[in-house]
């Protein structure tokens, strides 16, 4: 491998190697930023006086059943509802938010309010929203719903979801306008790993307009690396 490399031109050697030590510092960097963003949002405290906890919602197993990773939203935010209630404060109202996919017999968010609705919640603090396909749109579509739903100007509202999920769940919150911060239910440990690379993944994604903005500043690195080695 070394020999093929000594072969290679040395402009295009200068040329990729600048173009690799800028993503090399560049990924590093950001996730580093993303893991400890991730770890200072799961240590957020909100207080116990929320007026709506929006339950963000994912696949159901065989179309119309609650699986374990959605059900352990449902009860983080079941969790925060009592405690509000404990302290002797009105009850929040549950949002389930999640539309029906094309293999599922029900919405999402009907089958996660059943499930609430099993497990104490009065079926009066529930709302659904049952259009949305992806995180952006439960933060869009139940927005309207609670404006819709009360008479407050700035309601307090938190949303639920996986621990993992939270910090990307946040930026779609601030990109729909929504103030709102998250709660994490725990995921399990064996999981947690492939969730957590994969969420880094896609809020790599969400930058990509950063991301393109640092493949061009490497690529006019690399020209420039060039340049210099030839007036050199």
């Amino acid at each position: 491998m070394l020999a093929n490399l000594l072969h290679v031109p040395e402009d295009l050697r200068i040329f990729i190697g600048t173009i690799s030590t800028v993503f090399l510092l560049y990924i590093p960097l950001f996730f580093y930023l993303y893991l400890s963003s991730l770890i200072i949002y799961l240590f957020n405290r909100p207080r116990y006086n929320q007026d709506y906890i929006i339950v963000l919602g994912s696949g159901l197993i065989d179309g119309q059943y609650v699986p374990p990773l959605l059900a352990s939203r449902i009860e983080r935010a079941m969790t925060f509802y009592h405690r509000q209630v404990k302290k002797g404060r009105p009850a929040p109202k549950l949002v389930f938010s999640g539309g029906q996919g094309g293999d599922e017999k029900l919405p999402e968010s009907v089958a996660m309010q059943r499930y609430a609705i099993d497990h104490g919640i009065p079926v009066e603090q529930t709302l659904t929203e049952e259009k949305s396909v992806n995180t952006l749109q439960n933060m869009q579509f139940s927005k309207q719903i609670i404006e819709a739903d009360t008479d407050k100007d700035k309601p307090r509202i938190i949303f639920s979801t996986n621990n993992y999920h939270t910090f990307r769940a946040g930026l779609f919150a601030k990109q729909a306008h929504l103030k709102a911060d998250g709660i994490g239910a725990k995921t399990s440990k064996y999981f947690l790993p492939n969730a957590t690379i994969r969420e880094f993944i896609a809020i790599l994604s969400m930058k990509r307009h950063q991301l393109l903005f640092v493949t061009i500043c490497s690529l006019l690195f690399a020209i420039l690396a060039v340049l210099l080695n030839h007036l050199n």
